[in-house]
C-alpha cells in the first residue's frame, strides 16, 4: 500500500503548490473580473428592464380590457409571468456574482488548498491506522478530486477573464485612440468670423450711388480654414460692381432668384485675418434693404447673417 499512499501524497502536494501562482494570477485578473461582472450585471439588468417595461405595458392594456369585460384571468397570468421573470433575473445576477467570486482569496486559495491539505492528512492517517487505511485513502482521493474541481473552475475562469481582458484592453485602446482623434479633428475644425471695416450698419446712403464695403475674415477657431469664401446675396435693385461676376440663385433655393456674388479668400490661418471687399450700386428707389452674407470654408458652413442698408433721396 506504500506506493498508492506515496503517489497520493505527491499529487496532493503538487496541486497544493499550484495554489500560490494561481492566487497571484487571480489577483492580477481580479480588477478585470470585477469589470466583467459589472458589465454582465448591467447587461442583465438592462434586458430585465426592457422585458419588464414591455410586460408592464401589456398588463396596462389588459387592465383596460378587464375593466370593460370584468375578466381578470389574463391579467393574473401576466402578473405571474412578470413575477417569474423577476425571479429568473435575480437568479441570473446572483449567478454572475458567484461566478466571478471564484477569483477571490477564499475560493481560489482556501477552498482548494484546504482539500489538498485534508488529502495529505488523510493519507498520513491511512499509513498510521492500517486497519482502516482504505477508508482514509479513499477519503484523501475524494479530497483531491474535490480540490482539483475547485482549482479547475478557478483556472477556467482565469483563462476566460485573461482572454476577454486582452480583448477588453484592445477595445479600450481603440476607443481611446478614436476619442483622441475626434478631439484632434474637432480642434482642427475651422470657425470663421467676419467683421466690417470703416462702415457701420445699418448703413445710410443716397440712391443710385456706389458704396464700398470692406471686411476682414478672422479664424476664430481651429488651425486653418481652407478654401474660404464669402457669399453676398444682393437685394433686388442693387447692382454689383466688384466682383463683376454674379449669378442668381435657383428657384428651389432657400433664397430663390436672389443675385449672388462671391469673394474667394483662400486659406485663412491664425493671425490678423484676411481682408476682402465688394462694391455695389444702390437702387434708384429709396427704402430699407437687407444685405445677406454667408461664410464658408472646407468643412465649415456658417450661418447666414444680415445687415441693413437704408437708401434715401
Amino acid at each position: 500500500m506504500s506506493l498508492p499512499f506515496s503517489t497520493t501524497n505527491t499529487i496532493a502536494i503538487t496541486l497544493l503548490a499550484i495554489i500560490i501562482p494561481l492566487f497571484i494570477l487571480a489577483v492580477s485578473l481580479l480588477g478585470n473580473a470585477i469589470e466583467r461582472a459589472k458589465e454582465e450585471k448591467t447587461k442583465t439588468e438592462e434586458e430585465q428592464r426592457k422585458d419588464t417595461d414591455a410586460k408592464i405595458s401589456n398588463i396596462e392594456n389588459k387592465i383596460g380590457e378587464a375593466r370593460e369585460t370584468g375578466d381578470t384571468t389574463e391579467l393574473e397570468t401576466e402578473l405571474e409571468k412578470l413575477k417569474q421573470s423577476k425571479k429568473e433575473s435575480e437568479a441570473q445576477i446572483k449567478k454572475i456574482q458567484k461566478k466571478y467570486s471564484l477569483l477571490e482569496f477564499k475560493k481560489s486559495v482556501l477552498h482548494p488548498g484546504g482539500f489538498f491539505i485534508l488529502a495529505i492528512i488523510l493519507n498520513e492517517l491511512a499509513q498510521i491506522y492500517f486497519k482502516v487505511s482504505t477508508v482514509f485513502w479513499v477519503g484523501s482521493i475524494l479530497a483531491i478530486v474535490k480540490g482539483s474541481y475547485r482549482l479547475c473552475r478557478c483556472l477556467i475562469l482565469a483563462q476566460e477573464v485573461a482572454v476577454t481582458s486582452e480583448e477588453f484592453q484592445t477595445k479600450k485602446l481603440v476607443e481611446a485612440v478614436r476619442s483622441a482623434l475626434d478631439l484632434h479633428d474637432k480642434a482642427k475644425l475651422a470657425e470663421l468670423e467676419l467683421s466690417f471695416m470703416g462702415i457701420d450698419f445699418p448703413h445710410k446712403c443716397k440712391k443710385d450711388t456706389e458704396i464700398k464695403i470692406m471686411f476682414r475674415v478672422l479664424l476664430k477657431k481651429g488651425i486653418v480654414a481652407r478654401k474660404s469664401i464669402v457669399y453676398f446675396f444682393i437685394p433686388d435693385g442693387f447692382e454689383p460692381i466688384y466682383p463683376g461676376e454674379s449669378w442668381r440663385q435657383p428657384k428651389e433655393a432657400s433664397l430663390p432668384n436672389i443675385r449672388t456674388i462671391s469673394v474667394e479668400l483662400g486659406d485663412i490661418n491664425v493671425g490678423i485675418g484676411t481682408p476682402g471687399m465688394i462694391k455695389i450700386r444702390t437702387p434708384k428707389i429709396s427704402g430699407e434693404y437687407e444685405l445677406i452674407y454667408h461664410l464658408c470654408a472646407e468643412g465649415y458652413y456658417g450661418q447666414r447673417e444680415k445687415v441693413g442698408i437704408i437708401v434715401y433721396e
